[in-house]
């Protein structure tokens, strides 16, 4: 089992992300460095619920679509994090804006810190 590795980040670090996210307005942003990423949270339950953005290094940005929570395939199943692929997740826990997570492949890592992804 691979660990993850997290990093906080400022908004100003976070701009080729942020471009994506113009309404967001806060500052709680980390970034978590992993080969694979599992959906949660796809549904509002208990004023919980997570929207997750999919980012390509070719610029097209795509919200993870969702359907009923009966015939939900997506949640709770680890799936690979391609190298030209970004997932941010925007979470609400509890009612409470608790930020971005911005899920990127170890792979992919060392291009983001050296320019950013575009």
């Amino acid at each position: 089992m691979s660990q993850m590795k997290t990093i906080k980040m400022t908004r100003k670090q976070a701009t080729s992300i942020l471009k994506y996210f113009p309404d967001y307005r806060g500052r709680k942003i980390k970034v978590e460095i992993t080969p694979t990423i599992t959906l949660w949270d796809l549904y509002w339950s208990g004023g919980t619920r997570a929207e997750y953005t999919i980012l390509r290094s070719d610029g097209t940005c795509k919200v993870v679509p969702t359907h009923d929570p009966w015939s939900e395939r997506k949640e709770g199943v680890p799936l690979p994090l391609p190298d030209n692929v970004v997932v941010v997740r925007h979470l609400i826990s509890c009612g409470k804006d608790t930020g971005l997570t911005i899920y990127v492949n170890p792979n992919l890592m060392p291009k983001w810190l050296e320019g950013g992804v575009e």
